[in-house]
C-alpha cells in the first residue's frame, strides 16, 4: 500500500511560484522514453502557465537504464556547484540528449552549458549524491510510483494511460478557465 507523496521541501528541485494554483511532481529517469514524454508535457505546461503552474522533479533512475543513475548524480553535482537554475538547464539538456548519457559525455554536457566539468567528473567517480538520488526513488516507490510514466498533480498520482487525460482535466482545463 502506498504512503502519501512526500512533502515538498527546499531540498526539492522546483520551478514556478510557491503559490501556483497547480503543483505537479515528476519522478523521472533521464534515459527513459516514458519519462521524456512526461518531461515534454510538463515543459509545455510550464511555458503555457508560468504563473499558475509549479513543477517539482525528483529522481527515479531505473536499473535497466544503464546510464540513468550516473546521469542523476551528474545533474545533482551541477546543481550543487552552480545553483538551481543550472540544475534545470542541465536537466533539460539531458532530456534533450537521452542517447548521450554515457559517463564520459556527462561532463561535456556541463561544459557545453558553461559549467566547470571537473565537479561532475569528481561526482561521477566518487558517486557523490548517490544516496540522495536513491532516497528520492525510494520516496517515489513508497508514494506508489511504479513507472516513470507517472505524474502527481496536486498530490494525486496518475500513471500510464491516465497521465494524458489527467493533464487535460486537472491542469489545462482549470488553468484556462
Amino acid at each position: 500500500m502506498a504512503d502519501s507523496l512526500r512533502e515538498i521541501t527546499p531540498a526539492d528541485h522546483t520551478q514556478g511560484p510557491d503559490d501556483a494554483r497547480i503543483t505537479a511532481v515528476q519522478y523521472g529517469d533521464f534515459e527513459c522514453p516514458w519519462a521524456l514524454q512526461v518531461h515534454q508535457i510538463v515543459k509545455e505546461m510550464r511555458e503555457a502557465f508560468p504563473d499558475d503552474f509549479r513543477f517539482i522533479f525528483r529522481h527515479f533512475p531505473l536499473r535497466y537504464h544503464p546510464h540513468a543513475l550516473i546521469a542523476a548524480i551528474a545533474a545533482e553535482a551541477v546543481g550543487r556547484e552552480n545553483g538551481e537554475e543550472a540544475f534545470w538547464a542541465y536537466h533539460d539538456r539531458l532530456y534533450a540528449n537521452p542517447s548521450a548519457l554515457r559517463r564520459d559525455l556527462l561532463p561535456q554536457h556541463a561544459e557545453a552549458l558553461g559549467f566547470d566539468p571537473e565537479p561532475i567528473h569528481r561526482a561521477i567517480e566518487e558517486e557523490e549524491g548517490k544516496t540522495e538520488v536513491l532516497a528520492q526513488k525510494r520516496g517515489g516507490v513508497r508514494a506508489g510510483v511504479r513507472s516513470t510514466l507517472a505524474l502527481f498533480i496536486d498530490g494525486e498520482l496518475f500513471q500510464d494511460d491516465e497521465v494524458e487525460d489527467a493533464v487535460i482535466e486537472r491542469i489545462i482545463q482549470p488553468l484556462k478557465a
